[in-house]
């Protein structure tokens, strides 16, 4: 819960005992309020600081561009940074941004599709002397991957080893998310490898992405190998491991395999959950196994799987393939 307007009750105390609270104080309130979603209250709050003569410092500042940028306000957000270099405007304030900053707002521009600008920001803090950090590269790598720019992704991936910056599991994530997801199998797999002989541990996050990428490819022996071995280097499938696999299967018709699979996770000591259900209730009902469907319904229900809309629409849905009015209105109801 938030307790920012205790917050406040202690900054009021601050001023009638004739005390002026610093940098640091208003930072961390400013940061309550970001966090509470009051981001305009937030940058009212600014602005009031520099009025009693706070003089904000880069903690400040970079606090609230990072809840603007959370809250979708990149804008607004990106003006506060150029300010921090001019002193010019109506923040009225004036301090060098470091490489959080940057990278905050490299992050919050991409995630808006605005990586041209984000590119700039990234060459500007070089030329100033700010090095970037393994999430400041990652970050604009996902841009980039993000709107397809695959050449200059590998090349700022190369300049980052070319830099000594050591690219982490998150970054070799990011790129084998986005070369599996558009079928570049052969790319993915070459990152893996590099990212093994560089001593990079993947974990369960890497291989599901390989799993969605051969299942995305039809390549569901791929998947299906590469699932059974998880557990043999330390990584345990996840219920979206099982997820996606199951997918796969019915993908490839292989419905007996998936119901198999769902069987399987609660003696290997992974719950199923509602998508897990789901998948197969899709693909019975699709082949017009409603009693099956219906099965999984009620197996779902008696082990605390609450069924969301999506389960109740596609049983409906196979009701009326099956011609089953009468049990299509009664689960409707």
């Amino acid at each position: 819960m938030a307790r920012d307007s205790d917050g406040f009750v202690v900054l009021g105390s601050i001023f009638r005992r004739g005390f002026y609270p610093d940098a640091f104080t208003f930072s961390n309130l400013i940061n309550g309020l970001c966090m509470a979603g009051k981001i305009k209250k937030a940058i009212e709050f600014f602005r009031k600081m520099v009025s009693v003569g706070c003089r904000p410092d880069v903690v400040t500042v970079g606090t609230l561009i990072t809840g603007l940028c959370r809250t979708g306000n990149v804008t607004v957000a990106l003006q506060l940074f150029e300010e921090m270099n001019n002193g010019n405007g109506e923040f009225g304030v004036i301090c060098k941004p470091n490489t959080v900053c940057y990278t905050t707002i490299i992050d919050g521009l991409c995630k808006y599709g605005l990586v041209g600008k984000a590119k700039k920001l990234f060459s500007e803090m070089k030329t100033k002397g700010i090095n970037p950090d393994v999430i400041t590269y990652t970050t604009l790598i996902y841009g980039l991957c993000n709107t397809s720019n695959w050449e200059e992704a590998k090349t700022l991936f190369i300049g980052m080893l070319e830099e000594g910056v050591k690219p982490n599991v998150v970054t070799f994530n990011v790129v084998i998310d986005k070369f599996c997801i558009n079928g570049k199998m052969d790319e993915a797999n070459g990152l893996f490898q590099l990212m093994i002989n560089r001593g990079v541990c993947p974990d369960t996050i890497t291989y599901n992405r390989f799993l969605s990428g051969f299942c995305l490819a039809g390549q569901i022996d791929d998947a299906r190998r590469l699932f059974d071995s998880m557990a043999s280097v330390g990584c345990k499938p996840d219920v979206f491991s099982y997820n996606i696999l199951m997918e796969g299967l019915c993908l490839t018709n292989k419905i007996d395999d998936a119901k198999e699979l769902l069987a399987s996770m609660l003696s290997m000591g992974c719950t199923p959950d509602v998508v897990s259900y789901n998948t197969l209730i899709k693909w019975y009902c699709k082949n017009r196994k409603i009693d099956e469907a219906l099965n999984l319904y009620e197996e779902m229900t008696s082990e605390g799987v609450r069924p969301n809309v999506v389960t109740y629409n596609t049983l409906l849905s196979g009701f009326f393939m099956n011609g089953n009015v009468r049990h299509a209105k009664k689960l409707f109801e």
